[in-house]
This record gives structure tokens, sequence and C-alpha cells, in this order.
């Protein structure tokens, strides 16, 4: 079976073509085509057996490319499967009036490809039903409506740093960890493995509060905390490698503020925390999400396009969303919201600092699906403070020698 898929995105494009060679469907070429002229012009000297199509496109939009196409005897029989998000199926119902088989809902997965393949070549007509909002609550990207709670201790210690009482906050802090002593050991770990600098073994939590500061040992429950959240989907590999960042990106924004002598703690949390909006992705559609990887990273496609593209927001703005939910503090929020825009030298912030030791870590091959970051370490000394830059010199080769090592002992 040959088919075309109509689309202004080279994104869906490509992940529509890949997952139809993994449908188990009969597949001989896969035509593309950017928008309804584009396709109409390739129909002219091709015969395809099922069309995929867009429903927003420039030039001609999939609702007059459906109406062309029946008006033409010889592809009037030619099934046609909308693709749309949730918040498109209004022109869905419009689509099927003018002829169109069906819709397919962004993020598509292979059962539903397979599905409206055979339906449309049956005959069968399905329109999904869009999930109707309960009055009062605020509206949820569709992408995170699935997205479990946030862990407890997160919310948790949110709250303790929300309410600036140092003294309370440390005796909060302290029975809050001490809650689950299963829970308090994997803290004690994780805060030996990563204050490297540390000679002496911390063995309480009370002494950890002490020679490290409360807010780097929250730090190191939030890391706790989050591990066992992103569960199975840290079993494929392209979503680890998101855990693996977030955790290299924290390690270095420490270090980072500590050339700086700013709050080590408050730097980790951002830099553990700013991709929490590509996690809450990755979760809520593990497999949908992986592929995303891949194909960006093998076609050269921008993530942050892809992901508008296919989940109609990108990880910045799902940050953005989850931060609100979760209660995070305004560093962390920033963080997740904007750390891909370029950092401001002149203020040393918890958010600079990230996205500064994002970019480090992907400099040091810490980057999701390997990706590799066009700045230089000498680019990233440059934007901290003169005073910072002479006390932060690494060697490269020693210094991701020792965030690997952390990262495997913590991950």
């Amino acid at each position: 079976m040959d088919y075309l898929i109509v689309d202004d995105s080279a994104a869906i494009r490509k992940i529509l073509q890949h997952m139809l060679q993994q449908a188990q469907v009969p597949v001989t070429t896969v035509y593309e085509a950017g928008d309804g002229v584009e396709a109409l012009a390739l129909l002219k000297n091709r015969n395809v057996n099922v069309i995929f199509s867009d429903i927003d496109m420039p030039n001609m939009d999939g609702l007059q490319f459906v109406t062309e196409l029946k008006s033409h005897s010889a592809r009037k029989s030619v099934p046609v499967i909308m693709i749309a998000s949730e918040s498109g199926q209004a022109k869905v119902t419009e689509a099927v009036r003018l002829g169109a088989s069906g819709c397919l809902i962004k993020p598509f997965t292979l059962a539903h490809i397979k599905d409206k393949i055979v339906g449309s070549i049956t005959g069968k007509i399905d329109i999904p039903m869009a999930a109707e909002a309960v009055a009062g609550e605020p509206r949820c990207p569709w992408a995170l409506r699935t997205l479990p709670p946030a862990p407890p201790v997160v919310i948790t210690i949110m709250s303790i740093l929300r309410e600036n009482d140092d003294d309370d906050a440390a005796r909060k802090s302290i029975e809050c960890i001490q809650a689950d002593p299963v829970f308090a050991a994997e803290v004690l770990r994780i805060a030996n493995l990563a204050s490297v600098s540390s000679h002496q073994e911390t063995t309480t939590i009370q002494r950890a509060v002490v020679t490290l500061s409360l807010n780097l040992v929250l730090a190191y429950a939030i890391t706790a905390g989050m591990r066992p959240y992103l569960g199975t989907t840290l079993r494929i590999p392209a979503l680890r490698s998101c855990w693996t960042h977030s955790l290299a990106t924290a390690l270095l924004s420490k270090e980072l503020a500590v050339a700086c002598r700013t709050g080590s703690g408050e730097a980790y949390t951002a830099g553990l925390l700013h991709d929490i909006g590509r996690i809450g992705l990755a979760v809520c559609y593990p497999a949908q999400y992986a592929d995303l990887l891949s194909i960006s990273e093998k076609h050269r496609l921008d993530v942050l396009q892809c992901e508008r593209d296919l989940f109609d927001l990108d990880h910045c703005q799902a940050g953005a969303w989850i931060a609100g939910e979760w209660g995070l503090t305004p560093d962390i929020a920033s963080a997740a919201e904007h750390h891909h825009e370029e950092p401001a030298p002149e203020r040393v912030t918890a958010p600079t600092l990230a996205a500064l030791g994002c970019r480090l870590a992907e400099t040091l091959g810490f980057g999701v699906m390997g990706s590799g970051s066009a700045w230089t370490l000498e680019k990233i000394r440059e934007n901290l403070p003169e005073s910072a830059q002479n006390r932060f010199r690494p060697d490269a080769k020693t210094l991701k020698a020792s965030v690997a090592r952390q990262i495997e002992q913590i991950a």
C-alpha cells in the first residue's frame, strides 16, 4: 500500500512515517507533502491508497484539501484520515462532513494508526470525542492530563521553602525526611555521593544539614523523591538520557554556584528540575516522546518545535504549567520555563546557573540523546562573574569523569 502524509510539520511527517513502518500494516511507499497544494500536485502523477492530512496548514489547509480531492472523481474514493490534536476536533467534524474518513489524534500510537487504516479501508468512520473540562477546575493542557501527582516529598519541601523561616524549616525538613527511614537512608546516600569534596561521611540528616546546608539536603531529598516518579520510563534509553541530563545539570549547576559563592542547594534543585516539563511529557507518553527524540536527532529537527507540533506545547511551556501545579518556588519555575533562553550573565541567580549548567552538561556529553552544545567550556566561563571565572577553571575530562561517576551511583 502507498500512503501520502500531508502536514506542514516535518516532525509529524517523519514520526508518522516511522510509525507506519512499525504498525504491522502493508507499506510500499510513503510520500510527503507540506500542504494541500503540494499534495494535489503530487497526486496528479501518483496513486495512493490512504492519505493522512493535517488540518491547519499554510497555502491550502486540510478542509480545503479534502474539498478539492473529493471533487475529482478519480480521487474521490481515496480515504483521508485527518491529523488533529484534541483542541482541533471541531474542525475534524467538518472534515468528515466534507468526505474525510476519520481522525488520528496526536500523539499517535501504533494501535491507533493500524485501527484507522483498517477502518478507512472498510468504510468505518470514527471521530474521537474530546474530553470535557470539569467545571471550576483550571484548564490542563491535554498532553499533561494523565500526569501523575507530584511526589509527596516535593510538595512538602516546596511548602517548607516558601515559609522563609530558617529555624522552623530545618526542624520540619529533618522530621519530613526522617519519617521514612528507608527514604532518609537514600537521601544520605545521595548526599555522600554528590558532596565529593567532603572528607567525612555524613551519617545523620541533622549532621547533613549542619555540614552541607539545609537547601542542599532538601535538594538531595528531591532527587531521592523524583527517581521513583519516573518509574519504568527509565528502561527506555532515550528517556533515561533525560534523567541523566537532569542529574548532570544539577551537579554542574552546584559546581557553578560554588564558584560564584552563592547558594549551591538552590542551584542544584533548579538544575535538577529545569527539565520537569520534558519529564512530564515523557511520563505521560513514554513511547511517543522517545520516538520524538530519536526522530528529531536523526533528522536534525528542533526538539522544541517537534514537541509543539506533536503535543501542542513544548517542554518549557509544560514545565511552567507543572511548576504552577506543583507549587515549585519562583526560581525553579523560572528555570523550567526559560532555560533555553540566553542566560543573563550580569545576574547570578539559580535559574541562570541552571541554564549554564544545562549547556555545560551538553558540552560534556550529558545532553538528551547525546545532543551536544554550541557552547564551549570557555564561553560558559565567560558568562560567570569575573571573580567566579578565576575560581572555575576545571579540566574538562576530569569534570566529565567526576559527573559520570556520580550519576552512575545516584541514578
